[in-house]
């Protein structure tokens, strides 16, 4: 959205205000459309994907929104996952 401007596709700066407005507290990156696909194509080894489609169409744009739990934070899934990680090779050292 950040290339697109009014004499390219019109009314961009409604889209965007639509669009990006809401998201603006959560981090945003702009990614080419084949690494966005790559990354669906990663996610949905291990997870389920729910596609919305709109009528909206804006040119050469895909939104991906990627939803964490809002109960948990980075730190804490690290601090999980290092005493889960502890506790099996201490379990295994136990065999």
């Amino acid at each position: 959205m950040s290339y697109l401007d009014d004499s390219l596709l019109e009314e961009s700066e409604y889209f965007r205000s639509d669009l990006l407005r809401p998201l603006e507290k959560y981090p945003q990156e702009s990614v080419l459309h084949e690494e966005l696909l790559r990354r669906m194509d990663a996610t949905a080894s291990a997870y389920n994907i729910l596609v919305i489609k709109t009528a909206t169409y804006i040119p050469y744009t895909t939104v991906f929104i990627q939803m964490r739990c809002g109960y948990w934070n980075p730190g804490s899934e690290l601090k999980l996952r290092s005493s889960m990680r502890s506790a099996i090779i201490h379990a295994q050292q136990e065999i």
